[in-house]
Order: C-alpha cells, then structure tokens, then sequence
C-alpha cells in the first residue's frame, strides 16, 4: 500500500483523535450535575439513630475521635480497618457540633459522595470504553442517584 504522505509515514497510521470534552464545556456540566445531585441526596430526610451496621461504622469513626477502643467500637474483627476512616468527617461535624447533628453530618456526607460517584467516578469509568457525552453523563449522575438514595441517610 503506498504512502500518500511521503514526509511523515506514520501520520496515515496515526490513531483516531479523541474528542476533546473539555472544549465542548462537558467539565462544566459535570459541576452542575454534580450540585445537583448533591443537592437532591441532601434534601432527604437524615436517619434518627443509626442502628445495626451504621452504628458500628459510625462508632468507629467517633472512635477514633474520642480515644476509645476502635476494634471494639467498629468491630475489626469482622470490617476493615478503613471503615473508620470514612465517616471520620462526619464524626469530627457531631464531636464539635453535637449528637443532633450526626444524621444530617452523615447525609452531607454521603451526598458529596454519591455526587462525586455518579459525576465523576462512573463517566470515567464508561470513559475506557467509549467516549463521555453529555447524555452519558446525565445517565450515570441519575443513575446513581436512583440506585443509592436509600443509602444516602446512613454511615
């Protein structure tokens, strides 16, 4: 096959360009959609008591504020190590703030999370496969928060 650039051979094997995103204003989209879905996980109603598993993953993280015993507390023997560390934010809001603030702490919490899963972390995700439309990353921000709403209020 002959070469129809004899000064650059490599340029007709060159791969594909990638469309450049940022150009089209999609990083810009990407900070709203994340508002708002920060927002709407924020506007539910935060948990009263956290009970079972969310107790013991936020009893480790107030563990770790308090200097108590954090096996005890977060229950090592069956979680990770980690686990603590998570809430350690929304622990530090209810150690300064008080003990009525721990639910609305954690929901806080929680929606920067799932707005920063469903904005972020899951369009680069689809991004390895093919590339991240405005459309790509509505559906994954809705997505997520559909699936984990009903996570958002617990540890």
């Amino acid at each position: 096959m002959p070469l129809q650039n004899d000064t650059n051979p490599v340029a007709e094997y060159a791969p594909a360009r990638v469309p450049d995103t940022e150009g089209a204003g999609l990083w810009q989209l990407q900070g709203v959609v994340a508002a708002v879905l920060a927002t709407t996980m924020f506007l539910r109603p935060p948990a009263p008591e956290f009970i079972w598993d969310a107790a013991i993953y936020f009893e480790g993280s107030r563990a770790l504020l308090d200097g108590g015993s954090l096996s005890e507390a977060a229950g090592l023997s069956l979680r990770g190590v980690l686990t603590p560390f998570l809430y350690l934010p929304a622990a530090l809001i209810t150690h300064v703030g008080g003990e009525h603030l721990a639910g609305v702490a954690v929901l806080a919490e929680n929606a920067v999370l799932i707005a920063v899963i469903g904005a972020v972390l899951l369009p680069r995700v689809v991004g390895i496969w093919r590339p991240v439309t405005r459309p790509v990353l509505i559906v994954s921000a809705v997505g997520s928060g559909v699936v984990l709403a009903g996570f958002a209020p617990y540890p």
